[in-house]
This record gives structure tokens, sequence and C-alpha cells, in this order.
């Protein structure tokens, strides 16, 4: 029996380990990720391109990720 916990906190591991380079050697230049920040004591959204740069921040994830797939990307969130 496979113990799908541990094969998944592994791969959550893996993938937090990673850096920017890593990532774009994995092919993912077509992703962009919305990340939960906190501005000026309120809750907005960042979006950053599979690299780590900075795209925009908006209050709202919806418009993230309306923003994301306006310009043709994939969506992908950060906790």
């Amino acid at each position: 029996m496979v113990n799908t916990n541990k094969n998944q906190t592994d791969v959550s591991a893996l993938l937090k380990s990673l850096n920017s380079h890593d990532f774009l050697a994995l092919g993912i230049r077509d992703v962009a990720y919305v990340k939960r920040i906190r501005v000026e004591d309120k809750t907005a959204y960042s979006i950053h391109a599979a690299d780590g740069t900075p795209l925009s921040v908006t209050a709202d994830m919806n418009a993230a990720v309306g923003m994301i797939l306006h310009n043709e990307l994939e969506p992908a969130t950060l906790h």
C-alpha cells in the first residue's frame, strides 16, 4: 500500500526547495504564481512569473487569476 500523505509531503518539500532557476529548468515558463500577502494591513495577492519576478498586485484573488489567464499563463497558488 502506498502512503499518499507521505508522498504528497515529499513532493511538497521538494517543490518548496526549488529555486527559480530549477523551476525554469522544469519548463515551467508558462506558469504564474499567486501569493497572498499583506499590504497596509489588508490582504492582497501578488502575481509572480515562474522565475519569481513580481508582475502585479491586486486586492482580489479572482482578479489575479483573471490577469494570469488573460496573459495566456497557467495560474498556481502558493500557500
